[in-house]
């Protein structure tokens, strides 16, 4: 219990003092800067969060689309990803999200299974992360759709650490693909994954961000789904 709640008090520390200014402003003047997204975590050391969700028979991957540690989102309801390779017949899929310091959900939302195997996305409404906190959010599946009990579980951390003005005033002013690699770089998973999904969504023929996707999904040891 005592190791926990240093880890926790740690983590917060971490994403309050994190020179998030500064950082923007040497990545953005170093001659440097790679052309390909390159994923710097924002707290070195911190604990694995990401947990996989197995698979059932060899043949069903459930995952979240996020590295090992939490990493940042500049939003307060980010999207979430996660992955799913086969849809089952039948059955039930649940997003939940609590605090890293307590098991108590403060969202748990049911919806039904996607259309398409792959990798999906996940809107956060009716709560608003908090500032510098650690959060867990998870995806769950149930086989049986009356059935409570989950058959599996992939989770995964986040923390919501806010941009100033200027920062984001710096951001609205890079063109999309360089965005994305500023937040990479940055330690904001979250936000350069959703907008890499968009590049993709808006140029399905342009094969560039499908490399940059699988590049980064590679980084985060996250290869076995980094193919799709």
């Amino acid at each position: 219990m005592f190791r926990k709640a240093l880890s926790v008090l740690l983590i917060s520390c971490f994403a309050w003092f994190w020179p998030v200014g500064l950082t923007m402003a040497e990545i953005s003047a170093s001659p440097s800067l790679p052309a390909n997204p390159v994923y710097q975590p924002p707290l070195r050391g911190a604990p694995d969060r990401r947990v996989g969700g197995g698979t059932r028979g060899g043949t069903l991957v459930l995952s979240v689309v996020a590295p090992k540690q939490s990493s940042w989102a500049s939003q307060d309801q980010p999207q979430f990803y996660w992955y799913i390779s086969a849809i089952p017949k039948q059955g039930k899929l649940t997003f939940s999200l609590s605090k890293a310091s307590s098991s108590k959900p403060l969202c748990e939302v049911s919806f039904p299974m996607p259309n398409n195997p792959g990798i999906q996305g996940y809107p956060l409404t009716g709560y608003r992360l908090e500032p510098g906190v650690e959060y867990l959010w998870s995806i769950s599946l149930s086989f049986d759709e009356k059935e409570e009990r989950a058959d599996q579980v992939a989770k995964g951390g986040i923390i919501y650490n806010g941009l100033s003005d200027n920062d984001r005033l710096a951001w609205n002013k890079l063109k999309q693909d360089e965005l994305i690699v500023l937040q990479s770089h940055s330690g904001y998973w979250y936000d350069a994954m959703e907008n890499l999904m968009r590049l993709i969504d808006s140029h399905p023929n342009d094969s560039q961000y499908r490399e940059w996707r699988k590049d980064l999904l590679m980084q985060v040891g996250l290869g076995s789904i980094a193919g799709f």
